[in-house]
């Protein structure tokens, strides 16, 4: 296994997918503000998420390398929050993929609620995705 920390965008483009896309489960919000305290309807909630998601990035490269090796995966290291236009939900789910399996190093699976946080939040998404899918509609009950 391997980890790298992830491009700003791909953070960004989660947290706009889940304020802004279209099939994101009006409790996946609230799971999110009781597990992180992160308010995504305020900017601030948003921002404070997306350095939450970049610090857990940057502890699993070094769980995985060794204490400070984040910082030689890129020159900035200083994660920018930005608002994306909110990808389909298929990207979200790949770009969330991408963050959490780059964080799942050392301990981080098994202590960080972040990280569990998250890992729900996918397991949502991915149900949302089979939902909409046709053979899914035409599947008997």
């Amino acid at each position: 296994m391997s980890a790298f920390i992830v491009e700003d965008k791909t953070i960004n483009e989660v947290i706009a997918y889940l304020c802004y896309g279209r099939n994101v489960p009006s409790h996946v919000h609230a799971l999110i503000f009781s597990e992180t305290g992160c308010d995504l309807k305020t900017p601030e909630g948003r921002e404070a998420l997306g350095k939450a998601m970049f610090e857990l990035n940057c502890a699993g490269v070094d769980a995985r390398y060794g204490a400070g090796e984040h910082k030689t995966f890129r020159d900035d290291m200083d994660y920018k929050f930005r608002t994306e236009i909110p990808p389909s939900t298929i990207q979200a789910y790949k770009s969330l993929g991408c963050w959490h399996y780059q964080c799942a190093e050392g301990d981080i699976p098994a202590s960080s609620l972040l990280y569990a946080t998250m890992e729900r939040v996918s397991d949502i998404l991915a149900h949302e995705i089979v939902r909409n899918l046709p053979a899914y509609e035409k599947a008997r009950w």
